[in-house]
């Protein structure tokens, strides 16, 4: 899905990473998504963003073994039971939000720790307040309790019509199913204008523990 790249809303699509993850109509917990996975050979999901310039890509992926591979009856009508889930089917609830944002503040609180992204992120808050580049793709910690159920619900809801790939081998049945997904028609590229060469900068920061140099 390609989005709007804002500081107001990307520690909510951070969160919104997560509760996707968590529960959906017919799988009511994590316990539940792990076994069906495993009963179809390992079937892998994962969500993930990126950023270009003024967008954001949320990423939906499953990874599953070819279908003309497998002799198990009904195999491929059970991944696209599974994909249907994830895809049109999530359940958002207090339990999982409250999930989802301790998971969300412990990613942000290892940042902290490693020398090499905090020399990043930083130098990258210093080049501009106003440029995207400024803004932290994984989201703020003091913003994570502001978030509210009704606020991921209508993240959701603001979802465009995705852009859908397959690589590897379909068979019939998987491409009629992602044929009638309702699909983008066309994506317009919304980039940054360059930015004029910054004048020379540096920052010291002091941490409280013993690690590499930044």
């Amino acid at each position: 899905y390609i989005l709007p790249f804002e500081k107001e809303t990307i520690t909510g699509y951070n969160l919104l990473c997560y509760m996707l993850k968590s529960k959906t109509e017919d799988f009511d917990n994590k316990q539940i998504i792990s076994y069906e996975f495993n009963k179809n050979y390992g079937m892998k999901m994962s969500i993930s963003l990126t950023v270009y310039g003024n967008q954001l890509s949320f990423q939906v992926q499953f990874r599953f073994i070819r279908p003309d591979w497998i002799e198990k009856k009904n195999y491929t009508e059970s991944i696209i039971h599974i994909m249907d889930q994830f895809i049109d089917h999530p359940v958002f609830t207090e339990e999982n939000l409250k999930e989802s944002k301790y998971l969300l503040r412990n990613r942000l609180f290892a940042q902290k720790d490693d020398p090499a992204t905090v020399a990043v992120l930083e130098s990258l808050h210093m080049i501009s307040k106003d440029h995207s580049i400024s803004i932290s793709t994984n989201g703020y910690e003091d913003e994570i309790d502001e978030i509210t159920l009704e606020d991921i619900c209508h993240l959701y809801n603001r979802f465009p019509s995705p852009l859908i790939y397959a690589a590897g081998k379909l068979d019939s049945t998987l491409e009629t199913y992602l044929s009638q997904i309702k699909q983008t028609e066309e994506c317009h590229a919304d980039y940054e204008i360059l930015m004029d060469t910054l004048s020379y900068k540096e920052k010291y920061i002091l941490k409280e523990i013993e690690q590499t140099y930044i």
